[in-house]
């Protein structure tokens, strides 16, 4: 147990925090409420802090990981901060095993989480936090390397960490960060359509007449545990679709990737957070949105369409009804369209953040080899980097060159 004098002149900071490991399913199992007392207290809560979603994945993705929840309580043992953290067996150039302390729902699997922090009492923010990222130096003998990725922009826990790390004489590195655009919702939809450029409005408005007088359409929201595993079904087979039409499969082939997501959207149902879109065009699925309704923001999770509706704008137009519905019947205040920079998210929004990552590695032999992997993969990223933009130029300009050829050749004739 590690004790950390809290900062003092912090209203209601208390005197003394004390942190703990929990690493049983038993001693997990009763944080629980303490885990939804904080999750409660986020600024701006995310679904995959949730309970439901982080028990979910654990089962799923846990595998040969070690729970290693570090829990913060103060002087009357009320909990008041949790770190939800696992270590994780990674691989140095294939063949070390490197212990590996990361966010419990971070790799292990193909699901992506977005904006992940530490569960915090609002009271003691800072002190909290201090205590926590503390806690993870001071346990260095379990882990050969820190992994924290995906976290939250506004969290104060990387720069934490790193001074810790600088602290304690250890190197670090910046990982890669995702970038996740967004939608700030206006009270009405169309407010939305007002505040848009003309051009984009008149487009929102003519895809969505012309596929209501082509079709039989209609939209659905699908939110009930009843109807979720239908969803998710027409979910993986329109993704699935629309990810052949560029030469990829998706990862919903993967049954334990699908067998995941049929029981959290179930789960997620039943707490009220999910958040499942639909359109049907003639009585057949032309396209779906799965996400979650967490707090005041719509987050847009995951994509299929039926590429035979794709002349039609069908995904398009689903997005413009899913926004539209976030305002006026859920009255979200935003719509976060998660990681990826796909052209379609950038039609509704010029905004988006971005999650960053650190890295930090022990002295130890199995620390020095997983930098050494990753400096060269750091190295190999940017050649591969290099290769791809010098590709880019020499084909540009030969079509450009191409382009004039016949363009001289027109003008002869």
């Amino acid at each position: 147990m590690i004790t950390a004098e809290a900062g003092a002149g912090l209203r209601e900071a208390p005197s003394t925090l004390s942190v703990s490991v929990v690493d049983t399913k038993d001693e997990f199992a009763r944080i629980e409420a303490d885990w939804r007392r904080l999750f409660a207290q986020c600024a701006r809560p995310v679904p995959f802090l949730t309970w439901e979603w982080v028990t979910t994945w654990w089962r799923h993705f846990g595998g040969a990981s070690r729970m290693f929840v570090l829990v913060a309580r103060d002087e009357n043992d009320h909990v008041v901060g949790i770190a939800p953290l696992q270590i994780a067996t990674r691989r140095a150039f294939g063949l070390a095993t490197v212990r590996s302390m990361e966010f419990l729902g971070y790799r292990g699997s193909s699901v992506c989480p977005d904006h992940l922090d530490l569960l915090v009492d609002g009271g003691a923010s800072v002190p909290v936090r201090e205590a926590l990222a503390k806690a993870i130096f001071a346990h260095h003998e379990a882990w050969d390397r820190i992994e924290l990725a995906d976290v939250s922009e506004d969290s104060p826990i990387t720069e934490m960490v790193n001074r810790h790390a600088a602290e304690a004489d250890l190197p670090t590195e910046q990982g890669p960060s995702q970038v996740c655009p967004y939608v700030p919702l206006p009270p009405t939809w169309d407010a939305l359509l007002k505040a848009a450029k003309e051009k984009r409005r008149s487009l929102i408005k003519w895809r969505r007449k012309k596929l209501l007088q082509t079709y039989n359409a209609r939209f659905e929201c699908l939110s009930t545990p009843e109807s979720v595993h239908p969803a998710i079904d027409t979910l993986a087979r329109l993704h699935t679709l629309s990810r052949q039409r560029k030469g990829e499969s998706g990862n919903f082939h993967l049954p334990e990737y699908l067998k995941f997501h049929h029981e959290v959207a179930e789960v997620m149902a039943r707490a009220g957070y999910l958040y499942f879109a639909q359109l049907d065009c003639n009585g057949q699925p032309a396209a779906c949105s799965y996400g979650f309704h967490v707090g005041s923001v719509l987050y847009d999770y995951q994509k299929g369409f039926d590429p035979a509706f794709s002349r039609d704008g069908a995904g398009s137009v689903l997005t413009g009804m899913m926004i539209e519905d976030g305002i006026e019947r859920l009255h979200a205040q935003e719509v976060d369209f998660l990681r990826g920079t796909e052209e379609y998210k950038y039609f509704w929004t010029s905004r988006d953040r971005k999650t960053r990552s650190i890295l930090v590695w022990s002295r130890n032999v199995k620390g020095n080899l997983s930098r050494r992997e990753f400096a060269l993969r750091q190295r190999v990223s940017a050649q591969r980097k290099w290769a791809v933009d010098i590709w880019a130029r020499v084909s540009s300009r030969y079509r450009g060159s191409g382009a004039k050829r016949q363009m001289r050749k027109s003008e002869e004739k």
